[in-house]
């Protein structure tokens, strides 16, 4: 079965910096940490625009995000302080699904920096982009010295309507730092 993964993006809005930052250090990450399933959780701020948080999650299955534990602590179950802060910030982005690069492996614990990639492709060209993607992008940039190979692409298993798609999506953790800096400890 494929590894999971979620990722999320915000901008900080109108919550304030701080209780943004305390809130998703001491509630909101450690909540999803305790979540079996959850396997690695980071955190980074935006290196032109810091209001900007990304979150990775790497998760056991994509399943994990509709089991009992996930669904007790997010949607509707969300604690006072999550539904006060969320509802200051403004979302950018959310993807979730199943991970096909780089199989179990992990992101590195302290990478420097972390490059999204996200685009649109046209149905009609989506399994040519895959093959691309897959068979020369990829193998390229796992080729660059000193970097660890960290892809993750999600994707749609079955076609959808193209208001509906997901997009693929690439994640690479980088020993400089790129697009984004790791948030650090609280």
């Amino acid at each position: 079965m494929a590894k999971g993964t979620l990722i999320a993006a915000m901008n900080i809005g109108q919550a304030a910096e701080d209780e943004f930052h305390d809130w998703y250090d001491t509630e909101h990450v450690p909540e999803r940490q305790r979540v079996p399933g959850f396997l690695a959780c980071q955190r980074w701020i935006g290196a032109q625009d810091r209001n900007v948080s990304v979150a990775t999650y790497d998760l056991e299955t994509v399943a994990v995000l509709k089991s009992p534990a996930y669904l007790a602590i997010g949607g509707e179950n969300l604690s006072p302080w999550s539904k006060r802060v969320t509802g200051k910030v403004e979302r950018l982005m959310r993807f979730e699904g199943d991970q096909i690069l780089p199989g179990d492996q992990l992101p590195p614990e302290k990478a420097g920096g972390l490059l999204l990639n996200a685009m649109n492709i046209a149905p009609e060209f989506e399994a040519e982009f895959n093959e691309w993607y897959d068979k020369e992008h990829i193998p390229a940039l796992s080729a660059v010295p000193d970097e660890p190979p960290a892809a993750a692409i999600p994707r749609s298993p079955a076609p959808r309507p193209p208001a509906l798609r997901s997009r693929p999506l690439a994640t690479w953790s980088t020993q400089r730092a790129v697009t984004s800096y790791p948030r650090s400890e609280p």
